[in-house]
C-alpha cells in the first residue's frame, strides 16, 4: 500500500496529492495515545480484539503512514528523466514503478521494512490494549507482566535472560 502511494505522491501532482501528503504527515505526528480509543472501537467492531490480526492491523496503520512518507522522499530523489525514458519506450505507470523505481530504491525499501518491523516488535501500547488473553501476549507485554507478578519477587536474572533472547530476532534481522 505504501509504495504505490509514495509513487503517486512523489511523481504525480494533482490537487489532492498535497492534501494527502499533509494527512500522511499529520497521521505520523499524531501519537498512538490519541488514536488508541478510536482504533480500539474499530477493531472491536471488526471483532478482532484479542487476536493477532487485530494487533497487526493496529500496527499497520502507523506503519503505512511512516512508510509512505519515507518512500516518497526516496522516489522524489530519482530523476524524472528515467520515467520519461521508460514512458517513451512504452511503459505505463505500474511498469515504471516496478521496473525502474523499485530497483533504484531497493535500499530505501529495505530500510523502511527494518524500521517498521522494529517499531512493531517494540510496540507496547497496542498489544496491551488489544490483547486480553495471556496466551496471546507479545514479548513486550509478557516481559512487563513478568515484573512484579502478584505476591512474588522479580527474578531479575531470568528476566534479563528472556530480554536478551527477545532481542535476538531483531538483531539477526539487522545483521543479515
Amino acid at each position: 500500500i505504501a509504495l504505490p502511494a509514495a509513487f503517486a505522491l512523489a511523481r504525480h501532482r494533482f490537487w489532492w496529492t498535497t492534501l494527502l501528503a499533509g494527512w500522511v504527515r499529520v497521521a505520523q505526528v499524531v501519537g498512538g495515545i490519541i488514536m488508541i480509543i478510536p482504533l480500539y472501537l474499530v477493531i472491536r467492531d471488526l471483532q478482532l480484539v484479542n487476536t493477532f490480526p487485530g494487533v497487526s492491523l493496529a500496527q499497520a496503520i502507523p506503519g503505512v503512514a511512516f512508510s509512505t512518507w519515507i518512500l516518497s522522499s526516496f522516489i522524489a530523489q530519482i530523476p524524472t528523466d528515467l520515467d520519461d525514458a521508460a514512458g517513451i519506450d512504452g511503459a505505463g505507470s505500474l511498469q515504471i514503478l516496478w521496473q525502474v523505481i523499485i530497483p533504484l530504491i531497493r535500499p530505501g525499501i529495505i530500510s523502511v521494512v527494518i524500521l517498521v518491523f522494529l517499531q512493531s516488535w517494540n510496540d507496547f501500547l497496542n498489544p496491551l490494549i488489544l490483547l486480553n488473553d495471556p496466551s496471546n501476549y507479545t514479548i513486550t507485554i509478557g516481559l512487563y507482566t513478568y515484573v512484579g507478578m502478584s505476591g512474588q519477587t522479580t527474578q531479575w536474572g531470568q528476566l534479563m535472560s528472556v530480554s536478551v533472547l527477545s532481542c535476538m530476532i531483531p538483531a539477526l534481522l539487522i545483521i543479515f
